[in-house]
């Protein structure tokens, strides 16, 4: 690049540097006692004489009172209007929109009005013109001073093109232009420039305009842009709801399908656990049968009655519970605690059954007769030979768990086995596969006495 070409260059962007600061600097009013400055800043034609009224758009005023500094018979008074607090020689103020401020200047002596200036900070949007492009033409909209909101109807989404009016003055004009539907917003600031932005179809946009002096004022044009089907969000909406039926349709035949197998498979889970529990009857009707006939031979005869009673009360309850899978908590103590009177009565043992406070037994279910064939195993292994023989059954809330121990002083010296136990453990196997957020398990603990826990996870939470 020659030479005077760099020259040029470089005046050219002085040049732009300069019409800009000219156009972002103070105006300045000059009187015959003192001048001032301020942005957008004029005088109003209803003055009087002695009264000088000035409008202002920029919140900022300086004061130049150098002349009536240097003259001894005047002097100034200035003050907001809406408290009348007297301001002597103020070199600067800053005035609120719709503010009023007031300046005197009078003679020293007779403290006689010279003239006064009124300078008010008044409301002013901007003018626009707005040229909206779409594929009838162009069609221009002005945006007169003050009028707030401007609404235009469906238009196809081309082009809006937005440049200062004419009239408007040399001030700094921004805008923000907002998608109403995608909340997106563009901020522009600009002083006589010209500004293109694309617009998208089925949306509305709102167009904020001010002054950058006054941003609390704002103008407001509405633009509601035409709707393209395969830009409609109803379109969209529908065709969502048909491929969700559509696939609502397909997965409920499926899961329909599964239930079906699945029904299937706990109706064949739940008679494997009747089957279980139905065996136990036989069982434990022969150890019974077998604990009288030793009373008998002994001759304890009122207590074989007694037991066979006992005995008989608790065949009742058990045989009206043999189709039912759980019985509640409450009800499989109870029968707990009849057992452990009849087989007392023979093995000459105390026994205990303790619960916690914080549980409810009559809400909770767990497998019937789960906890007698453990008893009977203390009671035939734990206590078989020891005089000072004692059973505790203890019920306790572990967060969600629910935990069942049966704890003996004794020594299960053939170790935790037996048809019954067998016969158990097959039943919470059962019952494990029978759900997928609740567990049982088994668990034996032999350092001191016996003790067998029962924990029931998840069966204490409730959804």
């Amino acid at each position: 690049m020659k030479n005077y070409q760099v020259f040029l260059l470089v005046l050219l962007c002085l040049f732009s540097i300069g019409l800009s600061t000219h156009a972002q600097s103070n105006n300045k009013l000059k009187f015959t006692y003192f001048s001032l400055s301020g942005q957008g800043i004029k005088t109003s034609n209803n003055g009087t004489e002695k009264t000088v009224n000035i409008n202002t758009i920029g919140g900022l005023i300086e004061f130049d009172f150098s002349k009536i500094n240097t003259n001894k018979n005047l002097i100034v008074e200035s003050y907001f209007n809406s408290d009348k607090t007297i301001r002597k020689n103020a070199n600067q103020v800053f005035l609120k929109v719709g503010d009023e401020y007031t300046i005197e200047i009078k003679n020293k002596g007779t403290n006689e009005l010279v003239q006064q200036f009124i300078i008010h900070r008044i409301i002013q949007i901007p003018n626009l013109d707005v040229v909206l492009i779409d594929k009838n033409g162009k069609r221009s909209i002005n945006l007169n001073d003050n009028k707030e909101i401007t609404t235009v109807h469906s238009i196809s989404p081309k082009t809006i093109e937005i440049n200062p009016s004419s009239t408007t003055e040399t001030l700094e004009i921004a805008f923000k232009l907002r998608n109403l539907k995608t909340q997106k917003t563009l901020n522009y600031n600009w002083l006589a420039t010209q500004n293109k932005i694309e617009l998208d179809g089925n949306s509305d946009y709102e167009l904020l305009y001010y002054y950058v002096l006054q941003p609390e004022t704002a103008g407001t044009l509405i633009i509601k842009t035409e709707v393209i089907w395969y830009k409609n969000t109803d379109y969209y909406i529908i065709l969502g709801v048909l491929l969700i039926l559509a696939a609502f349709y397909f997965i409920n035949r499926k899961m329909k399908k599964k239930v079906s197998i699945s029904e299937t498979e706990r109706k064949k889970l739940e008679a494997s656990a009747i089957r279980l529990q139905s065996m136990l009857n036989p069982h434990f009707t022969f150890n019974a049968l077998s604990t009288v006939q030793g009373l008998m031979n002994t001759g304890r005869i009122d207590e074989a009655n007694q037991y066979l009673e006992e005995f008989g009360s608790l065949l009742r309850k058990s045989l009206a519970k043999s189709q039912s899978i759980f019985n509640s908590l409450d009800q499989e103590l109870e029968m707990m605690r009849m057992y452990l009177r009849i087989e007392s009565l023979r093995f000459n043992f105390e026994w205990d059954i303790k619960i916690s406070e914080d549980l409810y037994t009559s809400e909770i279910e767990i497998p019937t007769l789960l906890i007698q064939p453990i008893i009977e195993n203390s009671i035939k292994h734990g206590l078989k030979n020891n005089k000072s023989a004692k059973i505790i059954v203890e019920c306790k809330k572990q967060d969600d768990n629910l935990n069942i121990t049966v704890t003996d002083n004794g020594n299960w010296k053939d170790g935790p086995s037996g048809y019954g136990l067998k016969n158990t453990k097959e039943r919470i196997d059962t019952i494990n596969n029978m759900s997928h957020n609740k567990a049982i398990m088994l668990s034996f603990d032999t350092k001191i006495g016996t003790t067998v826990n029962l924990t029931f996870f998840n069966w204490l939470k409730y959804d």
